[in-house]
């Protein structure tokens, strides 16, 4: 039986709950581009979150620690920099909520993306006889799954980024799920390792 979800793009169908919006508590003055100073009173351009930049940081340090493959190569060890930068650059509050809500949604995807790939190794280092059939590395077949399974979302004609990143965190519940439920018997380990 072929898994559910986005191997069939007729199959990508939002719920209400799956349409979250970005952050909106601010909390802290910021900004340092041509944004301030502007408006009468001096104000800075945005106002920070940094209960949720806080939060932002410490995730990008725990996948940086656990290698990751999930964040972008280049940005590991540099990525909490590159996001001080954007954010700095923003010109307004609206640009600051929408640059830090797309991060946050990033790295929900990595986390996730990692947890099912956690599970993944914990079931190999478990049952070594699941990689005897995989074609090459179990370990990149698992990841190139993933890219392929985001290739497969963004040819899904009519969806926004937010909701091609919504049905795809939802997909990666139901792999984490299935792999935690059923382990060897999982149908992404049939799937992808051929395994009986």
């Amino acid at each position: 039986m072929p898994p559910s979800g986005p191997s069939d793009p007729t199959s990508w169908v939002l719920t209400s709950a799956d349409q979250g919006e970005g952050p909106s508590s601010v909390q802290n003055p910021g900004g340092n581009g041509a944004g301030d100073g502007a408006g009468p009173s001096n104000q800075p351009a945005f106002v920070r979150n940094l209960s949720l930049e806080s939060s932002i940081r410490n995730r990008v340090a725990c996948l940086e620690r656990d290698h990751s493959p999930f964040l972008f190569e280049e940005q590991r060890g540099k990525y909490w920099n590159l996001f001080v930068s954007n954010t700095g650059e923003a010109s307004s509050q609206e640009e600051y909520n929408v640059i830090l809500a797309t991060e946050n949604t990033y790295l929900e995807i990595c986390e996730r993306r990692h947890e099912c790939y956690t599970i993944f190794e914990e079931l190999l280092a478990a049952h070594p006889s699941l990689a005897e059939k995989a074609c090459y590395s179990p370990q990149e077949t698992f990841i190139d799954f993933f890219t392929e399974k985001r290739d497969e979302l963004e040819g899904v004609v009519g969806l926004s980024l937010n909701q091609r990143d919504r049905l795809e965190f939802a997909f990666l519940g139901h792999v984490k799920e299935d792999l935690q439920e059923r382990g060897a018997n999982s149908i992404y380990i049939k799937l992808l390792l051929g395994s009986e």
